[in-house]
């Protein structure tokens, strides 16, 4: 039912702001540099940027564009006792459906099991293998 809800926030009408697929990618980066300024806990910042870096580069050729939530977490997916509906479209643009895709796997599916049956859904066939791996880049993103 969740691969359902995404599949027909992807397919539906068009937002009206448009978001370059990375921007996420570039929005983190921008993130990390404000917190390196003030903040030196040990964390590695200059290996996420440098990992960040590399997924952006690696996905931008793969990018697809489409009506996307951008902000499916478990507060904006609801159980309506027969169905999810979503709620809270603010962040919603045009985007690369990927992303939305993750967010659903990362926060919903407790194995691998379950996220092949979720991709395996939305997509109405088994993922390629190209298809798996740019889901598993952007995974390390969300």
């Amino acid at each position: 039912m969740l691969a359902h809800l995404v599949r027909k926030i992807h397919i539906g009408p068009k937002f009206q702001k448009n978001r370059a697929g990375t921007a996420i990618i570039k929005w983190l980066l921008q993130k990390i540099q404000k917190l390196k300024s003030f903040n030196d806990n040990g964390i590695p910042f200059a290996a996420i940027e440098n990992m960040l870096t590399i997924i952006a580069q690696t996905i931008a050729p793969h990018l697809i564009m489409a009506p996307c939530h951008n902000d499916l977490t478990p507060l904006n997916v609801l159980w309506l006792g027969k169905e999810f509906k979503a709620i809270d479209f603010e962040d919603a643009t045009q985007s690369d459906p990927y992303f939305d895709l993750a967010t659903i796997i990362l926060f919903y599916c407790i194995d691998s099991v379950y996220e092949s049956m979720l991709f395996a859904t939305y997509l109405g066939r088994q993922p390629t293998a190209q298809e798996m791996a740019k889901l598993y880049l952007i995974k390390q993103v969300v």
